[in-house]
């Protein structure tokens, strides 16, 4: 009994029934194991063949974009290279003289002529020679037809037109400097300039006495002027060397002086009179309080002396050039 009673002890762990129990369960929970791993297989596959697609598809896609990158790179290395040796090629072939003349002062009968070098790729320097013939200035053409259309007969400034006469030579000095992608004098651009005019003004002047004579002094004044001044424009190549030179608007300061004389039999004034012709012709010159003349009267005529600053305006003036 007590062998059958230490056969049947499950407390004996080295008993052939424990054992027998231990293995019987152990098998058992391998199979389950098996088939639960079984049944989650798919899932972890499915899982990762997922993973592998997303990792493939960014692999894939990277590449694309290395790809993609890289022919654009080689591209743009390309342009590049094509362009730089086209900027080459113009910074070393472009036309570096210019010479012109300006077409809108010929309406004024001034003949403008100029040559332009260039100092660097954007910098320039102008010279510039204009002359006027002696010339009434209400014969002018452009100033009698503006005269005729806005002024009347009777007025004092259309009759002083016609009785004065002028006539210059000018020289001017400028630098330009040009912007733009382009070499050379093309594109909008900023100038400083200097200017040198002699002039020669002719003026019949008319005093009236207080007896109501009448006498014409024809005033023969030589003047001489310099200044400077800025300016802004913009040059185009409407051709192959063809060249368009707009000036947009511009001016400048300086200061003006000259002699003038009238040689005319004055001895019939009386002194009055010729204090008066003086304060006449002194104020008759004024401008903003400023007296430009001061004059000397005696028998043999009228002398005078010419001083003061002045402003120019330029601009409205269009160009053509040949580039070489």
């Amino acid at each position: 009994m007590m062998d059958t009673a230490n056969n049947l002890n499950f407390s004996n762990r080295k008993s052939p029934i424990w054992q027998q129990a231990n293995n019987l369960t152990n098998r058992y929970l391998n199979k389950l194991l098996v088939k639960e791993v079984l049944k989650m297989l798919p899932v972890v596959l499915l899982f990762k063949i997922k993973q592998y697609q997303k990792l493939t598809f960014t692999i894939v896609i990277a590449v694309l974009l290395m790809l993609l990158l890289a022919q654009e790179k080689g591209y743009a290395q390309k342009d590049s290279t094509a362009w730089q040796k086209k900027q080459a090629l113009e910074n070393k072939h472009y036309p570096k003289n210019n010479v012109q003349v300006n077409l809108s002062s010929l309406a004024l009968k001034n003949y403008n002529f100029s040559y332009e070098r260039s100092l660097s790729r954007k910098i320039t320097f102008v010279a510039g020679y204009r002359y006027m013939p002696l010339s009434t200035v209400g014969d002018i053409a452009l100033v009698k037809t503006v005269a005729d259309k806005y002024l009347n007969d009777d007025d004092n400034l259309k009759n002083d037109l016609s009785n004065v006469s002028t006539g210059n030579k000018t020289f001017t000095g400028e630098f330009r400097f040009y912007g733009g992608k382009h070499p050379g004098a093309r594109g909008f651009y900023a100038s400083l300039y200097g200017r040198y005019t002699n002039m020669q003004v002719n003026y019949n002047y008319t005093y009236t006495t207080a007896s109501n004579q009448k006498y014409v002094i024809p005033l023969q004044s030589n003047l001489k002027g310099y200044g400077g001044g800025l300016m802004l424009g913009s040059k185009f190549l409407i051709a192959k060397r063809v060249t368009f030179d707009w000036y947009i608007i511009g001016g400048h300061y300086g200061k003006i002086s000259g002699d003038g004389n009238a040689g005319v039999n004055l001895s019939t004034l009386s002194a009055t009179d010729k204090r008066n012709l003086k304060s006449q012709l002194e104020s008759d010159f004024t401008l903003s309080n400023r007296s430009y003349v001061t004059a000397a009267v005696d028998n043999n005529g009228v002398t005078t002396n010419t001083s003061g600053p002045f402003v120019g305006l330029r601009g409205l003036g269009f160009n053509l050039g040949i580039a070489f």
